[in-house]
């Protein structure tokens, strides 16, 4: 019998659950594009990443339905209902927040909080910390743990793993969104040291294109509440462009720190919960047939049996086994992590070029709305190279085989 479609294994209750559940993630997101659709084209310190969630979200929903089907087939009629009631007073309150947050008196209440909980907006002088990057990152993650919920009551704790890479980028956003929002202009050395190898990368390329950059580190000091802070942040100095652009500082949300973070958990999880055909290619099935041969025979297999050698070969032949099998996962692992560095550098690149040769506003408008789309496009097709590479490759060789097959030969 042939393999059915997706369409094919659709599930009447695993459909109306799983309908219920993109609607309510959905509709929050839908008042808010509504309400301030501006925020949506920003990238960074933006709603952008809300769409991101719902496409991975959709993403896991299929590549997960198999499973959904089967755990949703048995409900009973009274849970169905019960688990539509409550995802439904989830994605109300969820609505009710994010309209509240920009109709009513929501948003002042926030801010007063942000006060209580001592957002710096008074010591690096700036109210957009208190008024905007507070209310959106409280939000960010209020959201993310609604969805959360939504996720753990409908499907249990297996719903967590089948979508663990969209929940965990939405829960990853809100939370590089507050540590900015706490620890401004990378005061966060944590993360702030990650940015000098990045500098040095794009000085370098740049001055190979035949401008004339260098990277530096300024130290500023701060006066609040009679206490005096240092902070240190990494400058860029670039010229030899059409436009005179001002010194460029690079903190670590710029330099794509949190892309590095946000990569290494999401293809973690992504290997470990996908199914991919590298896993059954390993070097364990590559093991010579000589030293088979050889371990065949009687002389060796009597020394096998000897009660101190055998543990010393069982537990070689484990870490073999062990070692190697983890050999692609660890090849998939590091090439996405290299990429990742050569984009943000790519990305910084770019942005600095444009400002050379447009000037300063279009350095900063690319900066704010298109920046993050290096490392969009670059986690996309890497996780689709991932998914279908092999398969792909597969294809084409038995394509080229068969071609030449039907090549005819000539003397």
């Amino acid at each position: 019998m042939p393999n059915k479609t997706w369409l094919q294994r659709l599930s009447t209750k695993g459909t109306i659950i799983s309908l219920t559940i993109s609607l309510s993630f959905i509709l929050p997101i839908f008042f808010l594009y509504l309400l301030v659709p501006e925020t949506f084209q920003l990238t960074w310190k933006g709603r952008f990443s809300y769409l991101l969630f719902l496409w991975l979200f959709i993403l896991e929903l299929v590549l997960a339905w198999d499973k959904i089907s089967t755990k949703t087939t048995n409900t009973s009629k009274l849970k169905l209902v019960v688990i539509i009631a409550t995802v439904a007073a989830i994605a109300t309150i969820a609505t009710a927040y994010v309209t509240a947050e920009h109709l009513s008196g929501l948003k002042d209440q926030i801010v007063e909080l942000g006060k209580l909980v001592n957002v710096p907006y008074q010591k690096y002088r700036s109210e957009w910390l208190l008024t905007y990057s507070w209310p959106l990152s409280l939000e960010a993650l209020f959201l993310a743990a609604l969805f959360t919920a939504s996720i753990l009551l409908t499907y249990g704790i297996k719903g967590l793993k089948w979508f663990s890479v969209s929940l965990f980028f939405i829960g990853a956003h809100g939370s590089f969104l507050m540590i900015d929002t706490f620890y401004p202009r990378g005061t966060l050395a944590a993360l702030q040291n990650l940015v000098p190898p990045i500098a040095s990368s794009v000085t370098f390329v740049l001055n190979g294109l035949g401008y004339r950059a260098q990277w530096f580190h300024y130290t500023w000091y701060t006066l609040s509440n009679n206490e005096l802070t240092m902070d240190v942040t990494t400058i860029l100095r670039v010229s030899g462009g059409q436009h005179a652009i001002p010194p460029i500082a690079i903190y670590w949300p710029c330099s794509g720190a949190h892309s590095l973070f946000i990569y290494t958990f999401v293809i973690l999880l992504f290997i470990k919960s996908a199914v991919s055909p590298l896993h059954q290619r390993t070097v364990l099935y590559a093991f010579p047939s000589r030293l088979r041969a050889v371990t065949e025979s009687k002389r060796v297999s009597f020394l096998l049996n000897h009660k101190f050698i055998r543990p010393f070969v069982e537990a070689t032949g484990s870490f073999y086994i062990n070692t190697f099998r983890l050999m692609p996962a660890f090849i998939i692992f590091s090439v996405g992590a290299l990429g990742t560095f050569f984009v943000n550098i790519l990305r910084i690149v770019s942005i600095t070029v444009i400002g050379l040769n447009t000037g300063a506003d279009a350095l900063l408008m690319f900066h704010d709305y298109y920046g993050e789309f290096f490392f969009i496009t670059w986690m996309f097709l890497y996780l689709a190279l991932i998914v279908y590479g092999p398969s792909l490759w597969g294809k084409l060789s038995r394509l080229g085989k068969n071609e030449n097959k039907s090549t005819p030969k000539t003397n």
